[in-house]
């Protein structure tokens, strides 16, 4: 027999009423099982389904990623086991999943409805999860219809499909948004001023520029501000103008889950929700801060940007340098290189563990080794230098 639970014990206990955790508990104690195999079949009811949403990105092969929590927030009406808050570290050393989301239903679409629904409103940003592809597993027909096999994940969500994602020009025109709010409430706040400064202009009104990095690719936005709510956001020929729905502070229909523009939650993460009006309709955008980066979900989607606003110009492409650096937390685990070696462009140089699974660090050019900084069983930091190849010119 199996003498632990399964990660997906909660399902069973939606389905039959009954509690393992305690069950376990007691029959360890030497108590005997509370109910026959009988009483617990005569008390199943429903369905319920269980998604595992894990910190990995799923274009990048599902890449476990590390980091700082800036924003958590779980659905209501659905169970959700997760030790998940603000401002939590996710460390390498675990697993990648953070949380399991369960959705019980009277039969299984309202089961599937429900956790689609509760998903959608299932908030973690500051890393990259895999909430965005649990929804557009739990959407598609075939697992709608149930009709589906081992080979679902092959034939509907193929790696070069996931890679070829990317954020519309009205969510990268919203996370500028966020940025240039979240810039402004603190100028106010900082100089004791009414939110009825933000955006005043002692001058004609002339387009700011933002740079924001996704992936390797750096986007230059204009953005121009009127009245402080109107946008007017123009990247390359596109143009995007979007209306935000100013709240004032402290009215009642703030309660009622309409914000102001004030940071989500005080202390080291910042972030908050903004309601705005594109093309004729209205949504609502959720948004977090850390450092140089800003994260968006907007449009039933999730992406997080590097604000190089005010960074220097990069001279070089990733890697072209030769320097061989950590993708995320974790320990090495074999070191392939000493210095002085000369290495072919796609050779494995270190091999780096983190949650549970192992990756080939590939040198990207030709070159010979002049520094090795890291010895097998080392514990390493994201982005942390690893090896120094100098490329042959």
């Amino acid at each position: 027999m199996n003498t632990r639970l399964q990660v997906e014990h909660p399902v069973t206990e939606l389905v039959y009423g009954v509690d393992l955790v305690e069950w376990q508990l007691r029959v360890a104690q030497g108590e005997k099982l509370p109910l026959t195999q009988d009483q617990v079949l005569a008390r199943r009811k429903g369905w319920a389904i269980e998604v595992r949403l894990c910190a990995e990105d799923p274009a990048q092969n599902y890449l476990p990623q590390t980091g700082r929590v800036l924003r958590w927030r779980a659905a209501e009406g659905v169970r959700t086991d997760t030790y998940l808050r603000d401002g939590v570290q996710i460390s390498p050393f675990y697993d990648s999943m953070q949380a399991k989301v369960i959705a019980w239903g009277e039969d299984r679409e309202v089961a599937r409805t429900r956790l689609v629904h509760a998903l959608d409103d299932t908030l973690l940003l500051g890393v990259t999860s895999n909430r965005d592809y649990l929804l557009d597993v739990l959407r598609t027909d075939a697992f709608a219809s149930g009709d589906f096999s081992t080979a679902f994940v092959g034939k509907h969500f193929p790696q070069e499909q996931l890679k070829a994602a990317k954020p519309t020009a009205r969510q990268l025109a919203l996370a500028v948004i966020a940025l240039y709010q979240d810039e402004a409430q603190r100028l106010l706040t900082g100089a004791h001023l009414t939110d009825d400064y933000l955006g005043w202009h002692n001058s004609h009104e002339t387009p700011a520029a933002y740079k924001l990095k996704w992936g390797d690719t750096e986007l230059v936005l204009d953005v121009l501000v009127h009245d402080g709510h109107l946008f007017t956001i123009e990247a390359g020929d596109g143009r995007v103008e979007i209306d935000v729905i100013r709240h004032p502070r402290g009215r009642d229909h703030a309660s009622r889950g309409h914000p102001a523009w004030i940071p989500a939650s005080a202390g080291m993460t910042n972030g908050g929700s903004f309601d705005y009006i594109c093309d004729g309709a209205r949504g609502r955008a959720h948004y977090a801060r850390g450092a140089d980066q800003v994260f968006i979900c907007a449009d039933g989607r999730t992406f997080g940007f590097t604000d190089r606003t005010y960074a220097p110009a990069e001279v070089s492409g990733a890697g072209s340098d030769g320097r061989i650096t950590a993708h995320s937390d974790g320990r090495i685990v074999a070191v392939h290189v000493q210095p002085g070696e000369t290495v072919k462009k796609g050779q494995t140089v270190v091999v780096l563990e983190a949650m549970k699974m192992e990756f080939q660090l590939a040198t990207p050019v030709d070159g010979k080794v002049e520094a090795v900084s890291v010895a097998a069983g080392a514990q390493v930091k994201g982005r942390q230098l690893l090896v120094q190849v100098r490329p042959f010119s």
